[in-house]
């Protein structure tokens, strides 16, 4: 059945209206818990994983590339070595790392004197947010955004709503159409 039909359709009450909104959304919130179930129940092999994967790399680069995380006076020179120490890092991994790691690093090592500040920050962008993702997955607490903004790892505004827009959307979009439901049955008591 067409939804703008049962909109414009002039049978239709506003309470009836409600209702199939009502359902809409209850529907919507069913799909999205169900969806979120699954996702959680895989979610304890994924978390040895990601632990690993943490405790063999992620931490060891972080150590090393903390303090020049998106750092733009590096000389070539030192962007080439650090990209040695992280493709080193990655060798002793025994594979527990994500790929785009080793590419990176051997972008940072292969960097010449027109593109290692582009190689630099391309890579910072890209472990910054795996770092996160990683942390979040296993439950370390993610670096807050003072501590970014003390470290230079957000350099303006647009980056810091950018990276709570990121964080958050979710629990906003959940908040949102938790609000709406209540709104919705709200309104219906009331005008019965």
């Amino acid at each position: 059945m067409n939804i703008f039909y049962l909109l414009t359709n002039s049978s239709l009450s506003l309470d009836d209206i409600l209702a199939y909104i009502d359902s809409i959304i209850t529907i919507l919130v069913a799909i999205i818990s169900a969806t979120a179930a699954v996702y959680y129940t895989g979610k304890p092999q994924k978390q040895i994983t990601e632990r690993r994967i943490f405790d063999t790399c992620y931490s060891k680069i972080y150590t090393l590339v903390e303090d020049l995380l998106f750092y733009e006076d590096l000389t070539l020179e030192e962007v080439q070595e650090l990209g040695q120490k992280i493709l080193e890092i990655c060798e002793k991994a025994e594979n527990y790392y994500h790929p785009f790691i080793k590419v990176y690093a051997h972008n940072l090592i292969d960097a010449t004197a027109s593109n290692y500040q582009t190689a630099w920050l391309d890579f910072s962008q890209q472990f910054s947010t795996r770092y996160d993702r990683n942390c979040r997955q296993i439950g370390i607490p993610l670096r807050n955004y003072r501590y970014r903004i003390l470290k230079g790892h957000l350099k303006n505004k647009p980056d810091i709503i950018f990276l709570i827009f990121k964080n958050y959307a979710l629990d906003l979009f959940f908040l949102i159409l938790l609000i709406l439901l209540i709104l919705f049955q709200i309104y219906r008591y009331v005008h019965l």
